[in-house]
C-alpha cells in the first residue's frame, strides 16, 4: 500500500482499529489544463508538477516563496504569483523579460513592481520592472564595476529590502576588506 500511495502521491493513513488503510489526495488547484502544468496543494503547501503522460509529481519545497503574503512558484522560466485559494493571479516569463531565453533564474525578492531573480548561469541580480517590463542588471543600476563585485560564482550583491516609506530597494555588498556596504535603488 505504502508503494501505491507514493507512485500516485496520496497520503497512507492505516486505521488500526479497523484494520483499513485509506489512500487520501492532495486537493490540487493551479494550471491544471493540458497535459502539463504546475498544481499546488492548498492546504499543506507542496508544490506539483504535471508531465506528459498525465502524472504528478512533487517538486522540492525550495521552488516556492511567499511574498507579501502570496506564493510564488518558479521553475527557472517562469514566475507564477498564487493567490490564496491557489489560483495562479500573474504570470511573468523571465527568459522573455530579459532576453535571456536559454537562461534560468532563481528568485530573490518580489514586489508589486520588481521581481529579483538571480541568473543561474552568469550569477547576477537582475532587477524585472514589471511596470515597464525591462530587466536590469542590479550592479549596472548602482553603479559599480565589475572588480567591485566580490562573489566567485555570483555577483555577490544581497537584496535585504525594500523601503516602504520611499519605494526604495536596499541591497547589500561586501567590500574587499569584508566590510557591508549598504546601496539604495529608487524604482
Amino acid at each position: 500500500m505504502a508503494f501505491i500511495s507514493d507512485v500516485v502521491g496520496g497520503k497512507l493513513e492505516w486505521k488500526k482499529n479497523e484494520r483499513m488503510a485509506s489512500i487520501s489526495y492532495p486537493q490540487l488547484v493551479g494550471e491544471s489544463g493540458g497535459s502539463k502544468g504546475y498544481l499546488l496543494d492548498a492546504s499543506s503547501g507542496v508544490l506539483y508538477r504535471k508531465e506528459d503522460g498525465g502524472r504528478i509529481r512533487a517538486l522540492s519545497p525550495t521552488n516556492i516563496k511567499l511574498y507579501n503574503g502570496k506564493a510564488v512558484m518558479n521553475d527557472g522560466q517562469t514566475v507564477r504569483l498564487i493567490d490564496a485559494n491557489g489560483s495562479v493571479k500573474e504570470t511573468w516569463n523571465m527568459g522573455k523579460l530579459s532576453g535571456r531565453l536559454k537562461d534560468s533564474f532563481a528568485v530573490e525578492g518580489m514586489g508589486e513592481e520588481f521581481i529579483l531573480a538571480r541568473s543561474n548561469d552568469e550569477g547576477f541580480l537582475m532587477l524585472f520592472n514589471l511596470k515597464t517590463h525591462q530587466s536590469f542588471l542590479v550592479y549596472e543600476l548602482l553603479q559599480l564595476a565589475p572588480e567591485q563585485l566580490t562573489g566567485f560564482r555570483e555577483d555577490g550583491i544581497k537584496f535585504i529590502g525594500q523601503n516602504k516609506n520611499d519605494g526604495e530597494l536596499c541591497f547589500e555588498l561586501h567590500d574587499s576588506e569584508g566590510q557591508p556596504q549598504t546601496f539604495n535603488y529608487a524604482l
